[in-house]
């Protein structure tokens, strides 16, 4: 047969020809850098190879939108997918992509542009990449926005695909001993390889047909390999292959999809790094029901964002003030730090009256709270918990337990209501000696406000269900205060700018969540979601705040929907959502409280 019309590697991304010509079907198509107007984002191209003409497209977020100027970004250098074959930095595909991560993940992104194959095989796409990474840290030749806003002390490597086998063979490099690259290797905080390693030693999970292709392919765009797709720069598992031990990063996250058909590979890639003895943290993160690189057609969809929101940083404006526990002269209540569980570092706050009964029989209720910050901030030590418990235990006269549990997204739902359920069963059992001798764990009562309101309904619905609480732990009331409901169908009185706002805080807190606004942990009330007839507690009070335009309205609608047990709702006129935590003083709050210890202490 003619090599000119003999295809050996026929995708619907590309052919390649036996005579080694290629037809490349997308991924040509570029567009030049600027200011993105929908992310603010602003993109610009420099070379850093004159010779070979190898250029990166750098990506500044808006920096009028950070609240520190002075501070400065993470630096991601990020390489493109395309099978070694196709695609580009300017590739529309990636332009979009790209704007869109360097806005959430607030990073300065430098998307490298590798020579192709196969008219340039590898290790020439490999060595260009290195290069880049270099110039990175470097300083960028003295480019302005790498120096006045790049952090080149954290500099993170990433890539999809190919890009993920280029982001293992980037950093193999860097720690390569002996080589001079000791600065190099030492400013790499974290790799990210996204849905991509290749080799064609069969992994539990793939099928033949991946194989092979990966074979094929290997051939083409590097054909000096004598070992095919088993040479060491496409499988990290050859036996020539260094020891995954000496990737010189501190942490990799390896991300997949879950029918991606690369997925197999990139679990295999996970799992032999974690036995590997390499001294880092290594973390996995799949995309529920979606396909390989789902993220780049779609990378504003809930799961896109999910991903994204994984990768970067979360900058938390406020709830990260503490204070120590201690005796609270004002309130005359002692409070102490406890951890529950040393293996997820989930701790508690206690809190116990100076008041305590004048008899050993008589012991207290226990309150279990969960704070509010939307499942994202805040903490069981931040202030205004600590003075509204303080004041709470006080007037009810009750022991409380203040749940720390771990916060999203960097332990994304169900991550809170599992450390959740994991402190109501250390307080029910009587762990603590103020329990055991003060508190009565025969009557329980949880409570909380926003995010932590929508962790005692989802306590209490798991409490009713056949699988439930272990046995003897009791619910006897809840308390909800301003809860974080949602769902995708604005129900009457419904801001449509909260259904905005939680299409993109949702996705980020529970990623898994395959029902988005309408998951049941989320929309109580959503088809497919618990009874709440199965609410496990004898009395329930849920309370709101007139001008709360984005809470209110699903907490009335829970309110109203038909619960059999004893209910009761409070409504604070002419006040805003939390209020009661930045205003402890006003009418509002003091009512507020006072028919919390009301609820508390009826019978």
């Amino acid at each position: 047969m003619d090599p000119s019309t003999e295809i050996i590697v026929d995708t619907p991304f590309f052919r390649v020809y036996k005579d080694r010509r290629v037809v490349r079907l997308v991924g040509t198509r570029t567009v030049p850098p600027g200011l993105d107007a929908t992310t603010g984002v602003t993109s610009k191209d420099v070379v850093i190879d004159g010779d070979s003409g190898v250029y990166v497209r750098l990506y500044l977020p808006d920096t009028g939108t950070r609240p520190n100027d002075s501070e400065k970004l993470p630096v991601l250098v990020y390489f493109h997918d395309g099978g070694f074959v196709t695609h580009s930095a300017a590739s529309p595909t990636y332009q979009r992509f790209l704007n869109s991560l360097a806005a959430r993940a607030g990073l300065l992104v430098v998307s490298v542009n590798y020579r192709l194959a196969p008219e340039h095989p590898l290790p020439v796409g490999y060595e260009d990449s290195f290069r880049a990474l270099k110039w990175v840290v470097s300083g960028g030749g003295g480019d302005p926005w790498l120096s006045q806003h790049g952090d080149l002390g954290r500099v993170f490597l990433a890539g999809d695909s190919s890009g993920g086998g280029i982001v293992h063979n980037v950093a193999m490099m860097a720690g390569q001993q002996g080589a001079g690259l000791d600065d190099v290797a030492a400013r790499i905080e974290g790799a990210v390889l996204l849905h991509g390693v290749g080799g064609t030693d069969p992994v539990d999970g793939e099928t033949p047909e991946s194989v092979a292709q990966m074979e094929k392919l290997w051939l083409v765009v590097c054909p000096e390999a004598s070992d095919g797709a088993d040479d060491p720069r496409t499988n990290p598992w050859a036996a020539v292959s260094r020891s995954l031990r000496d990737l010189p990063c501190k942490r990799v996250l390896v991300c997949a999809a879950e029918v991606d058909f690369l997925r197999p590979r990139c679990r295999a890639y996970y799992e032999g790094l974690a036995a590997s003895g390499w001294g880092g943290t290594v973390e996995w993160f799949e995309s529920e029901g979606q396909e390989h690189v789902f993220f780049l057609r779609e990378p504003r969809g809930g799961a896109a964002v999910a991903l994204m929101g994984r990768l970067g940083r979360v900058e938390r404006l406020f709830g990260t003030d503490t204070t120590p526990p201690g005796f609270d002269a004002d309130s005359r209540v002692t409070s102490k730090d406890v951890v529950i569980d040393s293996a997820t570092d989930v701790s508690a706050r206690l809190y116990i009256p100076d008041d305590l009964p004048a008899t050993e029989h008589k012991k207290l209720p226990v309150l279990v709270y969960f704070h509010g910050g939307g499942l994202v901030v805040d903490s069981a030590a931040s202030p205004m918990y600590h003075r509204y418990i303080n004041s709470v235990v006080s007037k009810a006269n009750v022991l409380a337990v203040s749940v720390n549990y771990r916060l999203a997204p960097e332990h994304p739902v169900p991550a809170a209501y599992d450390d959740s359920c994991t402190a109501l069963v250390w307080a029910a059992s009587g762990a603590d000696p103020w329990l055991s001798e003060n508190g009565d764990t025969s009557r329980i009562f949880l409570a909380g406000d926003s995010g932590g309101a929508n962790i005692v309904h989802n306590i209490v619905i798991m409490a009713g269900s056949r699988h439930g609480l272990p046995s003897g732990v009791l619910i006897e009331g809840a308390i909800l205060l301003h809860p974080m409901f949602g769902g995708k169908e604005q129900i009457d009185g419904e801001a449509r700018e909260s259904r905005e706002i939680m299409e993109k805080h949702w996705p980020l807190v529970c990623p898994h969540g395959t029902e988005c606004l309408d998951d049941p942990r989320l929309n109580p009330m959503a088809d497919g979601a618990p009874n709440l007839r199965t609410l496990a507690c004898r009395k329930l009070l849920v309370c709101s705040a007139e001008k709360d335009h984005h809470a209110r309205p699903r907490a009335a609608a829970y309110f109203q929907a038909g619960w059999f047990g004893s209910l009761e709702w409070l409504e604070s006129k002419g006040e805003e959502r939390v209020f009661f935590l930045r205003k402890p003083e006003c009418d509002e709050s003091l009512a507020l409280v006072n028919r919390v210890v009301a609820f508390l202490s009826s019978n």
